[in-house]
């Protein structure tokens, strides 16, 4: 196992990758070949359902009325969803702690919370959100800075039946790094145009949008809407700006107070936001190599979706994307091609990448 290189207390990612591709072959590459066997046989299951379900249904028509249809799909979906399920959960438990020994001392775990809620919160990266599910975590240390990576979905729902309220709050890897500089105060950099930022409630927008959108009838007559109706849409959409205004400051009164800080960088400040409860210290962090840094952080896990903030001695990038990382291969693929394994060590490289880019472990700035 490669825990450092000779010349340094840290581990060399070169020699981590050669590390790699050997406990692969050595390890792993046998166990995907058992896995692959497996996997066809599973599949060969469920090929066999899928021809043998429709002649059941068939027959059992004339006894069982429409009903066996129900039953016919019932028959289908839970042993299809059984066995994927068990068979990417053997995948990942059969094959990653031996594909992770190489990182030194990370560890993995699935469906377990890595990151509290009381850092996804403290960051106020995210709205408000009673929703959540994690999938592949990582916990690790490099170069003296401690990781926490995650694979999340937060939501925030209300409600029920036909009155229930569902909003997607955030999709995708969030990286929680302790930071070796000292922070004393909050930062955060968003996307314009994010509402799902600052512990805002998405669901509140959701109503006044659902307010807004009973005046659309009325634009189809514009003598109508002009002379009556525009008036009070305007009244209506002034007074919902104030209250949110209003319970946002509520909201806030406890805490500190985040102000907008305006950056040298014009095309930084054309997509991006930040905000801080200290400028001086704000613009420290932010500095014209960390806005260039960050613009470029797409390449890490390709999205130009990102956010990131900095408090209580602490960064955490909050990085959107609908791929599913860390995936070693797929149950209706060959699991025992290299493929799937060479993109698996791309996104846990990227982790080490973001400290190394944005040069986390240095205690004289970012």
């Amino acid at each position: 196992m490669v825990r450092a290189s000779k010349n340094s207390k840290y581990f060399d990612k070169s020699e981590v990758i050669g590390e790699f591709y050997n406990n692969y072959a050595k390890i792993v590459a046998p166990i995907l070949d058992a896995l692959e066997q497996r996997r066809r046989k599973y599949l060969f299951m469920l090929s066999t359902l899928v021809l043998v379900l429709p002649l059941l249904v068939i027959i059992l028509y004339p006894l069982l009325g429409s009903a066996v249809f129900l039953l016919g799909v019932l028959g289908l979906i839970f042993p299809s969803v059984m066995l994927i399920s068990r068979f990417t959960h053997d995948l990942k438990c059969e094959c990653m702690p031996f594909l992770i020994q190489a990182f030194g001392n990370m560890k993995w775990c699935s469906n377990t919370f890595v990151i509290s809620d009381y850092d996804l919160r403290e960051s106020e990266l995210f709205a408000v959100f009673n929703t959540r599910n994690d999938d592949d975590s990582f916990v690790g240390k490099y170069k003296g800075v401690e990781y926490k990576v995650s694979e999340m979905y937060l939501a925030n729902v209300s409600g029920s039946g036909k009155r229930k309220m569902y909003w997607r709050v955030f999709n995708g890897v969030v990286i929680l790094f302790d930071s070796n500089n000292e922070i004393k105060n909050k930062t955060i950099i968003t996307t314009k145009g994010d509402i799902n930022t600052r512990n805002r409630n998405p669901l509140l927008y959701m109503f006044l949008a659902y307010i807004l959108f009973q005046f659309v009838p009325y634009f189809f007559h514009p003598k109508y809407f002009f002379n009556t109706v525009f008036p009070f849409l305007i009244a209506f959409i002034v007074i919902a700006f104030l209250f949110l205004k209003l319970l946002e400051r509520l909201k806030l009164s406890n805490k500190e107070q985040l102000n907008e800080i305006k950056l040298e960088d014009p095309k930084f400040c054309k997509t991006y936001r930040a905000f801080s409860s200290d400028e001086v210290e704000g613009r420290y962090l932010i500095t014209t190599a960390f806005m260039e840094r960050f613009q470029n952080l797409h390449t890490a896990f390709g999205t130009r979706r990102a956010k990131c903030s900095f408090y209580d001695d602490k960064v955490m990038f909050s990085i959107s994307t609908e791929k599913n990382l860390f995936e070693l291969g797929s149950f209706f693929t060959p699991v025992n091609n290299q493929k799937a394994i060479n993109r698996f060590l791309a996104e846990i490289s990227a982790i080490f990448d973001l400290i190394d880019y944005f040069k986390l472990d240095e205690k004289t700035g970012i």
